[in-house]
């Protein structure tokens, strides 16, 4: 006879709030050093079974046609994002059923995505490191402060991020814009070469190939990128950067990291006497009930609570 322990019943090391780029991240980062981890997700879970990047128009409903189908009718925001369309809409939130409200005069267009992995799974993928002209930009034009850091100070862990994610790219040599550690560039067209050899010799200026989260050759067991064109509908070769497939999954394999899907963050639980985190009461997306877990640190990697 098996028993299975419920996981609201444990109190983790760390609690994340959110599975998407950054919280995929700090799962993985505090699993593999050991530590027991509940990772919350506010959405349900995915299977490359459902990408369609490579499914033809023909195919859907409605064709994708702009003002058709009732799905689009409940999300008049998430569809001013190029990605939410008849093909993957479902992986955002209905507008309808979590409205959200802005100051007067500030309206603020909010794409969310309720699904393991949030927004990396249909983010630009464009990868670039900040320089001193950023980090020190107060010295050199007066304005702002200068950040407490140094491009040197953020070099190493750049170097960490990308080796594990793969980002093709040209290095160049150019202050302004820092080299990685880059897989092989995606070709320039013709076009783009002869703009590219123009540009600096007229106007001495780098144009470059997009430092980009896609595979140009195999990488930590993701195959290449096969260029069909439509990443924000899944990738089943996994060539594009999203948690799921990557920080998350390592951070599972562990043993170490929960996964609690459905689970809607609503409030932090403080300890009065401590006045720090002692667990997470959230809204369990499918029964609607109110549910707590514990943990000795909450780490905050959402969208919103």
């Amino acid at each position: 006879m098996f028993f299975f322990e419920d996981p609201l019943t444990r109190t983790y090391d760390a609690i994340v709030v959110g599975s998407g780029a950054t919280g995929g991240w700090a799962a993985k980062q505090l699993a593999e050093a050991g530590l027991e981890v509940a990772l919350l997700e506010a959405g349900r879970d995915i299977s490359p079974r459902e990408f369609t990047e490579h499914k033809p128009v023909f195919q859907l409903k409605y064709r994708d046609m702009s003002g058709a189908g009732e799905w689009r009718k409940r999300r008049p925001v998430q569809v001013q994002c190029y990605a939410c369309t008849e093909y993957n809409y479902d992986w955002f939130v209905d507008d309808v059923d979590n409205p959200y409200s802005t100051p007067e005069g500030k309206p603020f267009t909010w794409q969310r995505m309720r699904i393991v992995g949030g927004r990396s799974l249909c983010w630009g993928r464009q990868s670039y490191r900040l320089s001193d002209l950023d980090f020190k930009a107060a010295s050199l034009d007066g304005y702002g402060k200068n950040w407490p850091i140094s491009y040197k100070d953020l070099a190493p862990f750049y170097d960490r991020v990308e080796d594990y994610v793969g980002i093709s790219g040209a290095a160049e040599g150019n202050d302004a814009l820092p080299d990685g550690h880059f897989l092989p560039p995606m070709k320039m067209t013709c076009g783009e070469t002869h703009f590219r050899e123009a540009v600096a010799r007229q106007f001495g200026r780098t144009v470059t190939i997009g430092r980009t989260a896609i595979l140009t050759e195999t990488h930590n067991g993701r195959s290449a990128c096969h260029y069909c064109g439509t990443c924000e509908r899944g990738c089943i070769s996994f060539s594009y950067f999203s948690s799921p497939f990557t920080t998350v999954k390592d951070a599972l394999k562990t043993g170490k990291c929960t996964l609690l899907t459905n689970a809607i963050a609503a409030q932090i639980e403080m300890d009065p006497a401590t006045n720090l985190a002692r667990g997470v009461t959230f809204v369990d997306g499918a029964t609607k009930q109110t549910k707590s877990v514990r943990g000795k640190a909450v780490i905050l990697c959402a969208q919103s609570m």
